[in-house]
């Protein structure tokens, strides 16, 4: 499995459709920063039923998210034909960040965000910890054992 971990934000609302097979997928787009600065837009589907529907209503334009996925080559056809291959990241987790959460300043000086009430997921979903955090402490353990 080629996972991929993504952030960035969603600029559109998501859309269903269904696939050769007749399974219901959720589709929607993210708009990811390279390390050079180029943004890139990618198409992202979710095939898990019960995910798509606790994750559909957050999918909304200007949300920031974290985005665990498979990417794989599907096939593409024509008339029965393959005419080629493309690139899919199916969906396995996600994460709803708070952004542009008001900030207060503690008593020691150090400022700290705090979750804005409108920012907070809907029960079931999960805030923390990010899968990026999780990729990396397992990378980190799978590293350590090596």
């Amino acid at each position: 499995m080629n996972e991929c971990v993504f952030s960035g934000w969603i600029p559109a609302s998501a859309d269903a459709a269904y696939d050769q097979a007749g399974q219901r997928l959720v589709f929607f787009e993210m708009r990811v920063r390279a390390s050079d600065g180029e943004e890139h837009t990618l198409r992202l589907r979710i095939e898990d039923e019960a995910k798509a529907r606790q994750w559909w209503p957050l999918i909304t334009p200007g949300r920031a998210a974290f985005v665990r996925a498979e990417a794989r080559k599907v096939p593409w056809k024509r008339h029965g034909i393959i005419q080629g291959e493309f690139v899919v990241f199916a969906v396995r987790e996600m994460e709803f960040p708070a952004r542009g959460a008001p900030r207060s300043t503690q008593g020691d000086g150090v400022t700290k965000g705090e979750p804005a009430g409108n920012d907070t997921p809907p029960e079931g979903v999960t805030a923390a910890p990010s899968p990026l955090a999780r990729f990396l402490e397992e990378e980190a353990a799978s590293k350590g054992k090596a």
